[in-house]
C-alpha cells in the first residue's frame, strides 16, 4: 500500500476498544479484499491470521467498567 495512501487511513480513522469477534474479523477481510481489488495491496490475505483475542477479556472489563 502507498505510504499516502496508509497516512491518509490513519489521519481520518477513529479509535474504539471492542472485543475482537466474528463480525470485526469479517469487516476487516471485507477491507482487505477491496483493497486487494484495488491493487493496494500486492496480495490476497487472510486477516483472521493478523488478530490476537488474547486481551478480549480485559477489553471487555474496560468496556463494562467505562459506561
Amino acid at each position: 500500500m502507498p505510504l499516502s495512501v496508509a497516512q491518509d487511513t490513519v489521519k481520518h480513522s477513529a479509535t474504539k476498544a471492542t472485543p475482537i469477534n466474528a463480525s470485526v474479523i469479517a469487516y476487516q477481510q471485507a477491507e482487505a479484499n477491496t483493497l486487494n481489488k484495488l491493487d493496494l495491496i500486492p496480495e490476497k490475505l487472510n486477516v483472521v491470521n493478523i488478530f490476537d483475542t488474547r486481551l478480549n477479556s480485559a477489553v471487555e472489563a474496560y468496556l463494562k467498567s467505562a459506561g
